[in-house]
């Protein structure tokens, strides 16, 4: 895990090591853009902690990398 990314609403953070995978399926479905292309062609990977969190407490503080759990590779 590599960023925290807040947008209104939402809590996420970047997961580079799933890019391959995003691309995978982007290669496979080329029809079907993830978020209907919303965010771009191949978006970056994330790993969404909350949505509709609109309350400022609800953002997680710090490194990412502080946040419980791991990435297995």
């Amino acid at each position: 895990m590599q960023e925290l990314v807040t947008a209104s609403g939402f809590v996420g953070v970047t997961a580079p090591q799933l890019q391959p995978i995003v691309a995978a399926f982007c290669t496979r479905w080329p029809g079907l853009p993830p978020y209907q292309g919303r965010f771009g062609a191949r978006p970056a990977a994330h790993v969404t902690v909350a949505m509709a969190a609109d309350d400022p407490t609800t953002a997680p503080r710090g490194n990412p990398a502080s946040l419980p759990g791991e990435i297995l590779t």
